[in-house]
This record gives C-alpha cells, sequence and structure tokens, in this order.
C-alpha cells in the first residue's frame, strides 16, 4: 500500500531503524533518533544500491516521488541515478557552503577536473564525495581535518565491504587536500598519512568462464532452453559477437546494417565513449532477424516487459536455468572468446583488443587504419561463430 503524507508525519522511532515502502523501491527510512530521510533501492550492473532523496518533510511525499521517476529514466537509459543525483544535490547545496571548507573546495576540485574526465568517471567521482566523503567532512574547514578524522570517513567504507571504494575516497579527498594547500588554506595533507591503515584490496576473481571443450555442452543445453526464445537468441548472440552486457541489452534495431553484416555501437553507450563497430558473421545474421521480428514494435532488439528493455540480469538468470550458476557469467563469454581467439595464433592480439573494445594505452597504436582493422575483425568473427559451430557439431555426434 502506498503512503500517505499522514502516514509519513505519524511513523514515530523505534529501537532500530525501520522502512515504510512506498513501493517501487521508494522508502522512508525512520531512525532511532527521529529523523526520517526519503530513499530508493534498485540495482544497477549486478549490485543491489540505494539511493537518498533527502530528509522528509524537507523533501515532501510528491516530490520524492517525482525523483523516484527521474531515477526509473535514468536506469532505463543505462544510468547510474546516483551519478545524476550527486552532481545536482552538490549543485543546490553550494550556496550554504563556508569558503574554506572541505565541502567548497570538493566543489572546486570537481569543477577543475571535470573537464579532463569522462563523463562517467566525473558522475562516480561526485557520486562517492556526496554518498561517502561529504557527510562526514564537507562541513569542515579544511584545515581542521585530521587524518583520524579521514581514517573514520574510510573506514565507515570499508566496513561496508567497498574495500575499492574506499581507496578511490582517499584518492579524492587527496586530490581536494592538494587544491586546498596550492590556494594556501591547508598546510598538510591528511589523506597521504593514512595509507597504510587502509585495508588492502581483495585478490580480484576472474569472470566465470568457458573453455574450449566446454562450448558444445553449452551450446546443446542452450538450445534445449525453453524460458523465451528472444532470451536464448540473446544469449547466443553475445557469446558469438564478445559484447558487453549493457551494450545488448539497449541495442537498438536501426544500428544494425544487416546487409553489410555491421552492428555500430553509438559512443555513448561504450565504456571507452567511442563508438564501436562489430562485424556480424553470417550465423549471427538471422539470429538479430529472428530478434527483430520478435520485438515488434519496439525500437530495441531485447524489449523488456516493463521499462523498455530486458533486466540487467535477465541473461545471467538463464546462465542460472542451465545449471551454470556459480560457474559462468554473460561478461565471461568474453574472456572465453579472447583466450581462444589469442591462444590459436591466427588473429593478431590487436584485432582481439579492438574486438573487445578496450582501450588502448598506446595512442600510436590506437590510431591505426581502423577499416584494415575491420577487415581482420570479420575474417576472425566469423572464425569464431565457425568455432562454435564446429564444437555444437561435435558434441551432437558425441551424443
Amino acid at each position: 500500500m502506498k503512503l500517505t503524507d499522514s502516514k509519513c508525519r505519524a511513523a514515530k522511532p523505534k529501537e532500530k531503524a525501520y522502512k515504510l515502502s512506498d513501493g517501487e523501491g521508494l522508502y522512508l527510512y525512520v531512525k532511532p533518533v527521529g529523523s526520517k530521510l526519503w530513499k530508493m533501492s534498485y540495482r544497477f550492473e549486478d549490485k543491489q544500491r540505494d539511493l537518498s532523496f533527502g530528509p522528509y518533510p524537507t523533501v515532501a511525499l510528491a516530490e520524492a516521488r517525482e525523483k523516484k521517476t527521474r531515477a526509473k529514466r535514468c536506469l532505463l537509459e543505462g544510468i547510474d541515478p546516483r551519478q545524476e543525483f550527486a552532481i545536482k544535490e552538490s549543485t543546490r547545496r553550494v550556496a550554504q557552503m563556508h569558503p574554506e571548507s572541505f565541502r567548497a573546495f570538493s566543489k572546486k576540485w570537481l569543477e577543475l577536473k571535470t573537464p579532463s574526465w569522462s563523463q562517467a568517471h566525473a558522475s562516480r567521482t561526485a557520486s562517492r564525495l556526496e554518498d561517502d566523503i561529504l557527510p562526514s567532512l564537507g562541513d569542515y574547514r579544511v584545515s581542521d581535518i585530521t587524518a583520524p578524522m579521514v581514517l573514520e570517513c574510510l573506514r565507515k567504507v570499508e566496513n561496508r565491504g567497498a574495500i575499492h571504494i574506499a581507496k578511490r575516497c582517499r584518492e579524492h579527498i587527496n586530490g581536494v587536500f592538494r587544491l586546498a594547500i596550492a590556494e594556501g588554506v591547508a598546510s598538510h595533507n591528511p589523506a597521504r598519512d593514512i595509507g597504510d591503515a587502509l585495508k588492502p584490496l581483495p585478490r580480484s576473481k576472474p569472470h566465470s568462464s568457458l573453455t574450449a571443450n566446454q562450448i558444445g555442452p553449452f551450446m546443446k543445453k542452450l538450445a534445449t532452453y525453453g524460458q523465451g526464445r528472444a532470451v536464448q537468441l540473446g544469449v547466443e548472440f553475445v557469446l558469438r559477437t564478445m559484447v558487453r552486457t549493457k551494450e545488448v541489452r539497449f541495442a537498438r534495431k536501426d544500428e544494425f546494417d544487416l546487409a553489410a553484416g555491421r552492428w555500430k555501437i553509438p559512443a555513448e553507450r561504450m565504456k571507452m565513449k567511442r563508438p564501436h563497430i562489430v562485424p556480424l558473421a553470417k550465423q549471427v545474421v538471422p539470429i538479430v532477424e529472428e530478434l527483430i521480428e520478435l520485438s515488434g514494435s519496439s525500437p530495441f532488439l531485447l524489449p523488456g516487459r516493463r521499462d523498455g528493455v530486458i533486466s540487467e540480469n535477465t541473461l545471467l538468470f538463464a546462465l542460472y536455468r542451465l545449471g551454470y550458476h556459480g560457474t559462468l557469467t554473460i561478461h565471461g563469454f568474453r574472456g572465453t572468446a579472447s583466450t581462444i581467439l589469442n591462444e590459436t595464433g591466427k588473429f593478431n592480439p590487436d584485432w582481439i583488443e579492438r574486438q573487445l573494445a578496450h582501450d588502448e594505452e598506446d595512442k600510436v597504436r590506437a590510431a591505426y587504419n581502423a577499416a584494415e582493422y575491420l577487415n581482420h575483425r570479420s575474417e576472425m568473427m566469423q572464425w569464431w561463430s565457425d568455432f562454435i559451430d564446429l564444437q555444437a557439431e561435435h558434441e551432437l555426434l558425441l551424443g
């Protein structure tokens, strides 16, 4: 049942914090001290996240619902809503800042750095500042902040298991203090003094992938998938094209030139923010044709029932239903293809990296004739689809 303003006003604090749900992820978070905060729960990039909309009654019920709608729109566009809201919130609060506060200098630091960053990086940084740093340090003068205060701020991040984010937050704090020192407002940088006090990063786990001899059994199982033809084809499409989940989820039908065997993904949907052309093997073209037919009037290749496109977990859950829970991920297909293509010795590693849309550290290599890469990648991707078919045929012969 949806909330009413009277229910929000009548909510009393309890011994433990609790939630009053308004639906679609929006809820009123009532703290033991009596304060009430609007929050929204959502999933983005396979992670559960929360977004704060401000305190009640400063933010009324109707305004909280409007913010929820804006956040949902961001998700439809493949954007983490925390990024947009963090930037807007920090802009709204600037008038309340003391000119020598950490909050004021963090805003100035962001304004200086943002032009040289990608939009996604700038948004993530603003989000970390707003969510994890400013609540602890924002209202203090930079000259009054000590190393123990910075460490306490970062410990809160570490304690929720976000070790990597804590490291990033320390980098942001370090940057703000370097600016403050340069402008003569601070004389020391407390973020430099706490490196050894932070928890080490855990060893990263590789995405679960298939080996060459597991491709045949996988294709045999996939052929029996009975929970939706579009999802079945979507999984096979990703395996054969080596693209990321986000790239295929938001694929639009008008991006495909099936006569030329090309799919052009626009820069805004790519991780490295540059357009990416995916050569389509002859086996992939009929997959796209069938998906277009199944999609009906939707502009998307893989439309969802409610939110325009399929959810970020739809393809992953298909793997779970096929019996690969914990042993295979959609992203792992990229590792499978990369490993096999590199091990053949038939293909230049540059072609493989370009097909994976990885960034080029060497700008000279990045400027290599793109058309020649595309021709080579077209041959490589045809070989890859043929290889998948050979493994599937071999599995059928084995019975």
